[in-house]
């Protein structure tokens, strides 16, 4: 089940215009579903959301180019931490980003 959060002022229908043809495209066989959050927080809505899931994979934002390294690590951090208590989590990003840089290790 791929999953996405609408937030208020996103336009659902397009949002899942986008999932069919994407599903679709990468030929997935795969069902989608869009949730809102209805005032939570959208871990909030991840965690209420992944009960049953085998494997949770979430984007990571690309660091803002204003952005310092100490604020991205901490918005890292936070990341890792919201979602302690989930399945496996893989954190994925769509541009290339040097991990081991960003957190320290590299």
């Amino acid at each position: 089940m791929l999953k996405r959060i609408v937030t208020e002022g996103e336009d659902r229908k397009e949002i899942e215009t986008y999932m069919k043809e994407f599903v679709e495209e990468q030929r997935l066989e795969m069902e989608f579903e869009t949730l809102a959050p209805g005032g939570r927080k959208p871990f909030e809505v991840i965690h209420a959301s992944s009960t049953d899931a085998s494997m949770v994979m979430l984007g990571m934002k690309h660091p803002d180019p204003e952005e310092s390294e100490a604020d991205y690590l901490n918005y890292y951090r936070n990341v890792i931490r919201a979602t302690e208590g989930l399945p496996v989590v893989m954190v994925l990003s769509a541009e290339e980003m040097d991990f081991g840089e960003i957190i320290g290790v590299g």
